[in-house]
């Protein structure tokens, strides 16, 4: 079991059973069979899934705000600029990534390369002292170009962890995060 403590307090949060090995393979192969159908669907329906997880991050900002401010001590005012910056990022993917997306080609060295395809599922593994804003920054590209992802948040912020995971599990399909 790993618990989270409000560092203000020391008052015990919540407890968070650690997953095993078993879980980790079928969360792996999970994603892997997610990336199959995901990362072929088109930019358009991508594009809805994040519109999804913004509109989420809009209505959850006063809840993940204090969920910050209890396991971390962050001062409200911070939690909920952390929560606009994300919102702030997702809008701006939004409305760019469609012209970021297209492949070019690059002069290099070697002759010239194609870039920005789909790679499968990504790991990625967080700090605890942005614990949406480092998930958000890595997540919301990687998933636009049809990558799906598995993450480690940090032990000391799960409750963030949960909350977050809980939106993107609401806006994208099933196995993509």
């Amino acid at each position: 079991m790993v618990k989270t403590i409000n560092p203000s307090t020391g008052e015990v949060l919540q407890e968070f059973e650690v997953k095993g090995a078993d879980w980790l393979e079928k969360a792996v192969a999970s994603s892997t069979a997610a990336y199959a159908d995901w990362g072929h669907r088109t930019l358009t329906e991508r594009l809805g899934a994040v519109q999804r997880f913004e509109a989420s991050l809009r209505r959850e900002r006063e809840g993940l705000a204090r969920m910050m401010s209890l396991e971390m001590g962050k001062p409200m005012k911070q939690a909920l600029t952390e929560i606009d910056k994300c919102i702030l990022s997702c809008q701006v993917l939004r409305e760019n990534f469609p012209v970021w997306l297209k492949a070019r080609q690059y002069s290099t060295a070697l002759g010239h390369s194609v870039h920005l395809t789909p790679m499968g599922p990504l790991l990625g593994i967080m700090p605890w002292n942005f614990p949406l804003w480092q998930v958000v920054r890595f997540a919301i590209p990687a998933l636009m170009n049809g990558n799906t992802i598995l993450l480690k948040h940090a032990e000391s912020t799960w409750g963030c962890a949960q909350k977050i995971e809980n939106i993107f599990c609401s806006a994208f399909p099933d196995h993509t995060f």
